[in-house]
């Protein structure tokens, strides 16, 4: 969980509308992600953020500071699939 996320800038992005904690979502689709970055104001107020240790690094290497990590229901609407992400 990231303090904040700026929006995708190009136009070849692949977009995708997930629900996630029972909220409608407008995502980046990126295969090739080791990780998915939320804004903290996606986590619901009962779910704990939990510590970790572990750094992340953008594709340049610059450090991306992390509040933590959580697991989060996700559910696509089209292909009727749940997920906890």
């Amino acid at each position: 969980i990231v303090r904040h996320t700026k929006r995708a800038h190009t136009k070849a992005a692949l977009m995708i509308t997930l629900t996630v904690a029972g909220r409608p979502v407008r995502l980046l689709l990126d295969s090739g992600a080791y990780v998915n970055l939320l804004p903290k104001s996606l986590v619901p107020a009962d779910v704990v953020i939990q510590p970790d240790e572990e750094g992340l690094r953008m594709y340049d290497g610059t450090p991306l500071p992390k509040l933590g990590v959580v697991v989060l229901p996700v559910y696509n609407s089209r292909t009727r699939e749940r997920y906890l992400v």
